[in-house]
């Protein structure tokens, strides 16, 4: 088998010029959720549009802005104070893992059931990792074989001082969502600093969030109104 080498010669450029618009990421989700616990409306631009359809299956609480920000995505999330009423049928996460996971925390402090569901993919994927913090704080959740379907039965949580076995961005948002609605702080502690998107997103909302390299501390019962 023969094989072609070229040599290209590649200098430094004196100047870029141009324009980059990155889309959105998976902050959406945690700031769709975050801005469920505010008073007032929210309204985000450059939004990535994976969360809205299981928005609108639990609360309808979202929909889309009709003029549309230079061509990126924008949405408008009134309030809910908090508060979720089960959907009437299961609750579809798609393909998105991040989706799923970090909305359990969401939902394990809200009264009622809760399923949860994904495509086949999806339904491959470990959820195992967020069932114990989340029973740990007084939720119940049944998986199947340690996968989606998952039912979530909420109720009113306690705080949990939780360490993670295997970091994880994911399993840190969903133990901080749920600790946003307890009388008390939580606290994630992790072995290798995760990104931060979560933490970002809440502490912009107002939330009382503090960080050192490898521990994460949120005091709980606190109605955002940024």
């Amino acid at each position: 088998m023969q094989t072609t080498t070229t040599e290209r010669i590649i200098r430094p450029a004196r100047n870029v010029y141009g324009s980059l618009r990155l889309p959105g990421d998976k902050s959406s989700v945690t700031a769709t959720d975050a801005g469920g616990l505010r008073d007032g409306a929210s309204r985000f631009t450059n939004f990535s549009t994976g969360p809205i359809a299981l928005r609108r299956s639990l609360h309808g609480s979202a929909w889309g802005d009709s003029a549309p920000a230079r061509g990126r995505a924008r949405w408008k999330s009134p309030a809910w104070a908090g508060h979720v009423t089960p959907a009437d049928g299961p609750l579809d996460c798609g393909n998105s893992g991040s989706t799923m996971r970090m909305i359990s925390g969401l939902l394990a402090p809200q009264e009622g059931r809760f399923t949860l569901v994904g495509d086949e993919s999806l339904s491959r994927r470990p959820m195992e990792r967020i069932r114990k913090p989340l029973e740990a704080m007084g939720a119940r959740l049944t998986l199947t074989d340690g996968h989606a379907p998952l039912a979530i039965d909420g109720g009113m949580l306690m705080p949990l001082d939780y360490t993670t076995p295997v970091p994880s961005a994911q399993v840190k948002t969903c133990v901080l969502l749920a600790g946003l609605q307890t009388a008390g702080t939580t606290t994630v502690r992790e072995a290798l600093r995760t990104r931060d998107h979560s933490e970002l997103a809440l502490r912009a909302f107002g939330a009382k969030l503090t960080r050192s390299r490898i521990r994460c501390r949120l005091p709980g019962r606190r109605r955002f109104t940024r």
